[in-house]
This record gives structure tokens, sequence and C-alpha cells, in this order.
């Protein structure tokens, strides 16, 4: 199967940030973030694990009220209920894919 980037559904869009959900399937969501230079993901919690790829850029990952630094290739994972939001302090943009295990 080949999901093309075209039926892709947008569900976030606010600080120059967006995210589109790509696909879901066997109790996941696949979906890919945008970050633009300066924008930002407020932080917020789910009720089940994420895990985050980072694909593209060095965005901040802010987990409860620490600060991390990541670069291409980083995975994160994020349990159930944690707060984490991200930041892109960098000059170029950033894009993760995000695997939330529903």
């Amino acid at each position: 199967m080949i999901i093309k980037k075209e039926t892709n559904s947008g569900i976030y869009n606010k600080n120059n940030a967006s995210g589109f959900i790509i696909h879901k399937k066997n109790n996941c969501e696949y979906v890919r973030l945008y970050l633009a230079p300066g924008s930002e993901i407020e932080k917020h919690a789910l009720p089940f694990p994420v895990t985050f790829y980072v694909i593209k850029g060095s965005p901040d990952a802010v987990v409860e009220e620490k600060e991390y630094n990541t670069s291409e290739e980083d995975l994160l994972e994020i349990e159930n209920g944690v707060q984490r939001g991200w930041k892109n302090n960098s000059a170029s943009p950033a894009e993760i894919l995000v695997i939330k295990h529903l």
C-alpha cells in the first residue's frame, strides 16, 4: 500500500507549525509535524504513548520542565500522560514523524 502525501489530512496549524495525519492502522496513528524556524508546539499530554523520530532539523523537545536538543535521526519515546512540546530555535525548518500508540 502507498499513501500519497496529497491524501494527508491536517490536524494542527498554529504558531508556524503544522501537523498532518499520514495514516491510521493497527492501533497506531502516523503524523508528520513541520516546524518553521522560530515556531513552537505548546506542551500537552495524551492518554497514550507517543514516539517521535526527527526527520529533518534540530528542534528542541520540551518534556515536562526540561528542554532537550535533538538532531536528525534522534528518537524520543514519551509515556502517556507526560507533558511534551517542541520548539524550533534554529534558522532551518524541522520535520518530525510522530507515532501515536493508541
